[in-house]
């Protein structure tokens, strides 16, 4: 009975608890699943099926027929995972790495990663590649990650062909191998990764490792935006402004560069800005053409200072050479031009210095009891800072991007953060 109780294959479990698991598996994403579904697995729970608390605990974290309680969802997932259930093993390695239901914990990650992995669970493979590479753990360790990553991929899981690939191609944990690299991008696209579709159009674009090849960049650049990969719904908007390799369509690249920024796609952003200022598949807009540069401006994208040069340059409405002299300098202070070697090194490592991130406010701040204490703390700094100083301007979008990011975050996430920081401090 206790194998059983393990088990997740069908002709060894009962046939309704069965039937309520793969109920709760396939409404995942619309949630709509009768309570009386929860219940009948709840029952099975009482009786220790670790398929049950397996199941139980993610429709508590998912809200699938039942209100979302995370920190009792994980309770449930635990108790699979203690009890051997790979699945459940998997699913807890998950949770502590994105802190669901628990705090943030890295190491935790890693056992519950390695145990499932050792069970024979493939996605598990690639997510302790990623804690090492990442150096989520300890410090970066890419001899592991490709280790792991390759075991993944062995498993048939395409993010770790992906991943795996990426190895090859820069020479990380192993020797640079840009054939091995080309076979596990396309055996990962192949299994559906947009990620190595949009990592095949840039090498056939570019001719990075095989010989440039558009016609066939294009085609994985369509098949990544179609798969949903925020970047390469950009570059296929691009094709599709264009009218390159394919029929052109204002309309439509408009929309995906819309998406595509949505998904905070800085370059994405530039091209709206564009579409804005010429009217390219939507209306002329000069203030959002502004709005879009300014953004991706702040997000590194340094042609946008060039482009609002020339708006406040020409526009006769709001001509305005001071900014068109602000803006102009500053790309030529972000890309070099007309710069010494030394000279733009030099400029560089200002702007590094003058970095400061979310991580670095929270390890200045004793206590956090909400949010609009820390961006009215973050507020007070931006209006310290001297804007008309082009050096002050990675200063400023540094500044910028850290309130961005508090205001995408809840106080819990926020509190866990700090709290993550000060461990590995």
């Amino acid at each position: 009975m206790e194998y059983k109780k393990k088990s997740n294959k069908r002709e060894e479990l009962p046939e309704e608890l069965y039937d309520a698991c793969v109920e709760v598996y396939i409404h995942i994403k619309d949630k709509e699943v009768d309570e009386k579904v929860i219940k009948l697995i709840k029952s099975y729970s009482d009786k220790d099926y670790l398929i049950a608390h397996y199941w139980l605990g993610i429709a508590l974290i998912e809200g699938i027929g039942v209100g979302i309680n995370q920190d009792l969802g994980a309770d449930y997932i635990l108790e699979s995972a203690q009890g051997g259930l790979k699945e459940g093993m998997a699913k807890l390695g998950i949770l502590y790495e994105r802190g669901i239901g628990v705090d943030i914990d890295y190491r935790r990650a890693e056992y519950w990663y390695k145990k499932a992995a050792e069970a024979g669970d493939g996605t598990s493979m690639n997510n302790l590649g990623w804690l090492y590479e990442q150096g989520l753990v300890d410090a970066p360790d890419n001899d592991e990650a490709f280790k792991w990553y390759k075991l993944g991929a062995e498993e048939n899981i395409p993010s770790a062909m992906n991943n795996l690939g990426f190895m090859y191609e820069y020479g990380l944990g192993c020797e640079k191998n840009d054939e091995e690299a080309i076979k596990w991008y396309k055996k990962a696209a192949d299994s559906g990764n947009s990620g190595a579709m949009n990592s095949l159009g840039r090498i056939y674009s570019k001719g990075i490792m095989v010989e440039k090849n558009e016609e066939e960049a294009f085609k994985y650049y369509k098949m990544g935006s179609e798969k949903g990969n925020p970047k390469a719904i950009n570059t296929y908007a691009e094709y599709l402004r264009d009218g390159k390799f394919c029929d052109k369509d204002l309309k439509e690249s408009f929309e995906l560069f819309q998406k595509a920024s949505d998904m905070e796609v800085p370059e994405a952003t530039y091209n709206l800005g564009i579409a804005y200022e010429k009217g390219l598949g939507t209306e002329k807009d000069i203030s959002k053409a502004i709005e879009c540069y300014e953004r991706a401006g702040n997000a590194n994208i340094y042609d946008a200072f060039l482009a609002l040069a020339r708006i406040f340059n020409s526009n006769i409405s709001i001509k305005n050479k001071s900014l068109s002299d602000y803006y102009t300098k500053l790309h030529s202070y972000y890309t070099g031009d007309g710069l010494s070697i030394e000279e733009n090194a030099n400029r560089l490592s200002i702007i590094q210095l003058s970095y400061i991130t979310l991580e670095d406010t929270l390890r200045e701040i004793k206590e956090i009891d909400s949010k609009e204490k820390l961006i009215d703390y973050m507020s007070k700094r931006v209006n310290l800072i001297d804007s008309s100083d082009p050096l002050n301007t990675q200063l400023l979008f540094s500044h910028y991007e850290a309130i961005r990011k508090i205001n995408s975050m809840t106080l819990e996430e926020i509190i866990r953060l700090k709290k993550k920081i000060e461990k590995n401090n």
